[in-house]
């Protein structure tokens, strides 16, 4: 899933706001008199509006935050000086946003710093958390990868979470079921947190640092993406055998918020 939807029809709609609605002569090459009508002096002037509004709120316009509101209402005053009676259709959306930078560290043994963008990603619709805890896997991770993608089904039945997850910080891999699935199988399970690694088959691109959105905003707790190799060295630490010991911090906005469409019809 892409990050939050932005105001995208802005600029299309405003393309028409010089032009008044139908009903007025037209020209007999509209072609014409529409490049004569938009000029970028008159694009500039709305997209210094846009962002003469993003700068009032905190650099951006994203779908769900004040900057979009008042974008929404800067369009529709235009329209309705145009001469147009807009429409604003609100809609229900999934809103995610990390506020600060997000900390991974293994504490024991062997400790090591994790790099955010570089050894760790955090999932689009992870809660927020600051944990330290112990590792725990769930059954069905493959050591070596299995020769296709999907192999492993970890994490996507309760048996999968066999022994007491409450506290700990559940390592699964990819595959078969959604990330969303596997985080929240785990949630369910007492999990303080979760790290999904991606699952291995390096000849399918299933072996890199692993970006992955959950979908919806259903967690209160941090979800990682991590490499197949990272995955592999905390499952080889932990059959030494070691208990390792993590710290994770996530700062997040997972929510549901809304957003809008403005619609405009001409007479005809």
């Amino acid at each position: 899933m892409l990050k939050p939807i932005r105001l995208l029809v802005a600029a299309a709609i405003l393309a028409c706001v010089a032009i008044a609605p139908a009903g007025t002569s037209a020209a007999s090459d509209p072609a014409a008199q529409m490049r004569k009508i938009i000029t970028v002096k008159g694009m500039l002037k709305h997209e210094n509006a846009f962002q003469k509004i993003a700068n009032a709120n905190g650099g951006t316009r994203v779908a769900g935050t004040a900057g979009f509101d008042q974008s929404v209402t800067y369009v529709v005053n235009k329209l309705k000086g145009a001469g147009y009676k807009p429409v604003v259709q609100t809609f229900d959306f999934a809103f995610f946003s990390e506020n600060s930078p997000p900390e991974f560290a293994r504490i024991s043994p062997n400790p090591r710093t994790y790099v955010d963008q570089e050894s760790f990603d955090t999932m689009d619709y992870s809660g927020s958390g600051d944990v330290t805890g112990n590792v725990m896997e769930v059954a069905d991770n493959l050591f070596p990868p299995g020769p296709e993608a999907s192999s492993s089904n970890a994490g996507c039945e309760d048996a999968d979470f066999a022994g007491d997850f409450t506290g700990k910080v559940a390592l699964i891999q990819r595959g078969t079921c959604t990330f969303h699935d596997k985080a929240l199988n785990a949630q369910n399970h007492g999990a303080a947190a979760v790290l999904i690694f991606n699952e291995g088959q390096a000849d399918l691109g299933r072996d890199g640092l692993l970006f992955g959105t959950l979908g919806a905003p259903d967690f209160d707790i941090p979800v990682l993406g991590l490499s197949f190799a990272d995955g592999q060295e905390l499952h080889n630490l932990l059959i030494a055998p070691n208990t390792v010991t993590v710290h994770i911090k996530t700062d997040t906005t997972s929510e549901i918020r809304q957003a809008a469409n403005v619609l405009a019809d001409s007479k005809g």
